[in-house]
């Protein structure tokens, strides 16, 4: 997969973002300390947190990073793509995020400012990750889930899981790592519509469109792409075959013009 703009505007403004966090951690360290243990150690940024107190917290630096921060996504999300803004848009939704009002509705806090410094730099490694597991660079995936366990069934930018992204590829290694090792859920679907994902009878969104790489899973991938090696490994492993796609496709429903998969197929079911 290439490089493009979104890639690139997307990693330098989460970079402005981080620096910034990354800076303010600084000048809370050098602030007098108490005895009072409050917080433990920040692997992320490196810097002990047994420093800090309550006393030493000032609450107007915490509530001028907030607009900071609020200040700097705004600059540079109106310049991503609707994908790469969704995808973001998650994370601060975490933290109070009004996209209405275009700001962090809560102060950030020194509690919970180290998750919000792992969560930036997790979503920033996010996009060469995904980029790698489409590409079939193991090594890099494992690095990358090596740090950030959480996202081995999570959809990263271009809404499709690690899984997914390897076995419409046909990178068997790597599919082969990301379930035997890390244990993917080989049913882990693509991101969705919410109203999908929630099962509602009727979908009333306007914004609901027939997308089949929508609520795909790596079945599906495999199967239109004819990886028949992949096919046979996530099936073997649990894949379940009748799952739907937001355009309402199974796998099986993929493999039309594929007849090795079709053939496959006919011996068991």
């Amino acid at each position: 997969m290439a490089i493009n703009e979104d890639d690139k505007k997307a990693q330098k403004g989460l970079k402005t973002v981080i620096d910034l966090v990354q800076k303010t951690f600084q000048e809370l360290k050098q602030q007098p300390t108490s005895p009072v243990d409050v917080l433990g150690v920040n692997v992320a940024s490196g810097i002990n947190f047994n420093t800090f107190s309550c006393s030493t917290v000032d609450d107007k630096t915490m509530e001028t990073l907030t607009v900071q921060i609020g200040n700097l996504f705004n600059e540079f999300l109106v310049t991503l793509s609707e994908d790469f803004r969704g995808y973001i848009f998650n994370l601060l939704c975490e933290y109070q995020y009004d996209k209405n009002e275009k700001k962090i509705k809560e102060n950030l806090t020194i509690g919970n400012l180290p998750k919000f410094l792992n969560d930036l730099e997790a979503i920033r490694d996010s996009i060469d990750a995904f980029k790698a597991a489409w590409d079939g660079k193991l090594n890099h995936v494992k690095e990358f889930l090596t740090k950030y366990p959480t996202y081995k069934d999570k959809p990263g930018p271009w809404g499709t899981t690690l899984l997914y992204s390897a076995a419409k590829n046909g990178h068997i290694e790597l599919v082969k790592y990301l379930i035997a090792d890390t244990g993917c859920c080989v049913n882990a679907q693509n991101q969705q519509h919410i109203e999908r994902a929630l099962s509602f009878e009727t979908i009333t969104a306007d914004d609901y469109k027939v997308i089949p790489k929508a609520g795909s899973t790596a079945l599906h991938g495999a199967c239109f792409e004819g990886h028949l090696d992949v096919v046979v490994y996530l099936v073997e492993h649990g894949a379940n075959y009748f799952i739907r796609n937001q355009a309402e496709e199974t796998p099986l429903e993929n493999i039309e013009t594929r007849r090795h998969i079709t053939e496959y197929f006919q011996t068991f079911i």
